[in-house]
């Protein structure tokens, strides 16, 4: 599995003063530590944007194989899991909002057995991307307002134009 620790620059480099306060300044500090694990990992960019999910064994192997698709490390994937397990949160509404974290430019397919849940997790993935705490981890990754529709690979831009 993908090794979640992540080293912490000095406190002088941080973009904001830490707190003088040693608990104000230990809970910021845990905050940036989850920021930055959030940005690297699906799991953690999960229960950035979606505090009240619950993680069983399961969601950290499924999200661990998603991390390799999300890297390009794994090019195809088939996520076979029981009904109500997570598949659909993890790999169709988070996953896709990560990778385009990730890289703004990537292109993404969401498919479904039918239009209607293609276009409603579509739709939940743009609910994401616009999401205060989406712009907390990847400030540079905006909608661009021309081409949000539901069929439009190129959603996301890095760029205003």
């Amino acid at each position: 599995m993908i090794n979640s620790t992540v080293n912490l620059p000095p406190p002088e480099r941080w973009s904001r003063p830490l707190p003088s306060d040693p608990r104000a300044r230990l809970v910021e500090l845990e905050r940036e530590r989850a920021r930055r694990a959030a940005r690297a990992n699906l799991l953690a960019f999960t229960l950035w944007t979606k505090p009240d999910y619950e993680i069983n064994w399961h969601h950290r192997v499924a999200a661990h194989y998603l991390n390799e698709v999300a890297y390009g490390r794994i090019q195809r994937l088939i996520l076979c899991m029981g009904p109500r397990r997570g598949k659909s949160e993890l790999a169709n509404r988070r996953l896709p909002a990560f990778a385009l974290g990730l890289d703004p430019n990537e292109q993404v397919i969401a498919c479904s057995y039918g239009a209607d849940l293609a276009v409603d997790m579509s739709r939940d993935t743009k609910q994401i991307i616009l999401g205060s705490e989406y712009h907390d981890l990847f400030p540079g990754t905006t909608l661009n307002p021309r081409h949000v529709v539901a069929d439009d690979r190129q959603a996301a831009k890095n760029t205003a134009d």
